[in-house]
């Protein structure tokens, strides 16, 4: 159910840019229920209601389009439809705020739970972002938060970058949502599991490195790669928490821990002496990029954006290590 302000005029209540914002939302919403329920991830009542409605409101969309009815009314059919679809008992109100550039109709939930719950659909990892769509999600600034792991992330991590263990628990983690640049011209969601300890330390590092323009390829969780290492490494995936040791060695890495994070993995390689003087490069794929004389996109070196926005929360850098050089890896604390 949906209660609306009417005691507003049309124009005071229609925001020219709104309309967009709700195309790109509504896509999403359609797409994201789609691809749940096609790979069995949910397949109860409550999706396939929610499609059901979706191909009802698109076909009562098209008539009210035809029938030359006004924008802003068919903005509130679709915002109460999308209520619906996504909360069911979400109450909406559209209240008005005056600005220097004119009036805008702002929408509020009245259910943190429900509205988490829509926020949940809408952000997916890698995809790229419009500014219509950030409109809708709040504007830039509420894209980039820490929170405790949700029941669906838990589950993705299970057997992959998450292994049973005694020494961290979900109640030790967090997942880190953000935006940043992939270094193609797109704006893109990302996300990351982290120590809980670093969590607000690495979200404040990200919004600097997005506001810098700093490009990072990849920001998706490990478990996309099944928690493999050099896969996702090759893809060039930036990450933190992945439960596993040090290669070559018993000892935990301290990403096992969530207190080290590797941005730009393939462009940054961990680079450390072999047998018979060779040089071993992780990823192998990376190799030609261990000759650090190069200039190529992604690199990082000693005092440059990426270095500062780390070291000044903390974190130590691998290119700096004397046996080796892990040039992707930024760490915080001590053993």
């Amino acid at each position: 159910r949906a209660s609306w302000d009417h005691g507003k005029s049309q124009d005071e209540c229609h925001d020219e840019h709104h309309d967009e914002a709700m195309t790109g939302i509504w896509t999403n919403l359609w797409r994201e229920s789609w691809r749940k329920v096609k790979s069995g991830e949910k397949d109860d009542v409550f999706f396939v209601v929610r499609m059901e409605l979706c191909i009802f409101a698109a076909k009562n969309i098209m008539l009210l389009v035809l029938n030359g009815m006004k924008r802003n009314v068919i903005l509130r059919y679709v915002m109460a439809v999308l209520m619906m679809a996504t909360a069911g008992e979400v109450c909406a109100q559209v209240k008005v705020e005056g600005s220097e550039r004119g009036k805008k109709a702002v929408v509020s939930a009245g259910k943190v739970g429900s509205a988490r719950e829509y926020m949940e659909l809408l952000w997916q990892a890698g995809e790229v972002v419009r500014e219509e769509s950030l409109r809708v999600m709040g504007g830039v600034d509420s894209c980039f938060v820490s929170m405790e792991i949700p029941d669906g992330v838990w589950a993705r991590m299970q057997g992959k970058s998450y292994l049973e263990n005694p020494y961290i628990g979900r109640e030790d983690l967090r997942l880190v949502r953000v935006l940043h640049h992939d270094g193609q011209g797109e704006v893109r969601m990302g996300e990351m599991v982290c120590n809980r300890l670093i969590a607000h330390r690495l979200v404040q590092i990200m919004r600097q490195l997005y506001d810098a323009g700093y490009g990072i390829e990849r920001m998706v969780l490990p478990d996309v790669y099944d928690a493999d290492d050099e896969r996702q490494m090759t893809a060039n995936n930036s990450s933190c928490f992945c439960y596993r040791r040090v290669a070559g060695s018993k000892k935990l890495s301290n990403h096992a821990r969530g207190l080290a994070v590797d941005i730009n993995p393939l462009y940054n390689p961990h680079c450390r002496p072999g047998r018979f003087g060779r040089l071993v490069v992780h990823p192998s794929a990376g190799r030609k990029y261990s000759d650090r004389s190069l200039q190529f996109p992604y690199k990082i070196v000693q005092g440059d954006v990426c270095y500062r926005a780390f070291t000044r929360q903390g974190f130590s850098w691998g290119g700096a290590w004397r046996n080796s050089k892990d040039y992707q890896h930024f760490e915080w604390g001590d053993d």
